[in-house]
């Protein structure tokens, strides 16, 4: 995807959107050569957590961790981001996770807007295909 990042409109709203939830990854942020290794490695640092949707039943997804929330599995809805710095996201723009990148800015601070419905939605269907993660899951668990 091609790079929507406005830098002059992000710096005035102060990471309005990261201070509220976290983007989620999806499995194509990682590839299938090393996708286990690289969430595994985030997992460990805590850099990111498991979250789920709540449906018939529990449906994992990957996203960067919540600032002071260290568990692994954490279903928080709600919490800064905790790869966000002073200084905005420290993850180059093709490194970010797929809902972050395609967040785009309004034309007012804090005013941005998603392609999607619902985030969690969308990363819980993306990764319930992908096989890698659903072993690693039942290995965490």
């Amino acid at each position: 995807m091609d790079n929507n990042e406005n830098k002059e409109i992000c710096t005035s709203c102060g990471g309005r959107c990261c201070k509220r939830m976290p983007g989620s990854f999806f499995p194509e942020d990682f590839p299938a050569e090393t996708r286990r290794e690289r969430i595994l490695a985030g997992l460990r640092a805590g850099l990111y957590q498991l979250d789920w949707w709540e449906g018939d039943r529990r449906e994992y997804f990957l996203r960067p961790a919540i600032t002071g929330d260290n568990r692994m599995f954490s279903p928080t809805w709600g919490g800064q981001c905790a790869l966000l710095t002073e200084k905005g996201c420290p993850l180059p723009f093709n490194s970010r996770p797929r809902s972050c990148r395609e967040l785009v800015p309004g034309t007012q601070p804090g005013k941005c807007f998603t392609p999607w419905d619902n985030d969690k939605f969308e990363a819980k269907q993306a990764w319930a295909k992908d096989q890698i993660f659903q072993d690693l899951i039942k290995e965490l668990e």
